[in-house]
């Protein structure tokens, strides 16, 4: 955004570049240890997902470290309990 010297806030729309938000209840501990590895590597990752406009897409994305709630045990199972994580693409459409 750039201010005008009338105090309106102007910007320009150049593209888009998609967000993606992921939840799960549980992730396996096991699970959760190998997704860490990976993303610590800090590499763009292809991933599949689906955009709103109700097609399948795939793209280029950095991942963050996904932030778990609560380790619990579930049947005996080490468990994450609430994992989210965000993807940023790569690529502005």
């Amino acid at each position: 955004e750039t201010p005008l010297a009338s105090g309106k806030l102007v910007s320009d729309v150049i593209g888009h570049r998609a967000v993606v938000s992921a939840t799960w209840d549980y992730v396996p501990a096991a699970t959760m240890a190998a997704l860490v590895t990976m993303l610590r590597t800090g590499a763009w990752l292809t991933v599949g997902y689906p955009d709103p406009d109700g097609t399948d897409k795939s793209a280029k994305f950095k991942i963050s470290i996904p932030s778990p709630g609560i380790f619990k045990f579930v049947s005996g199972v080490p468990m994450w309990h609430s994992v989210a994580l965000t993807m940023k693409a790569q690529e502005v459409t």
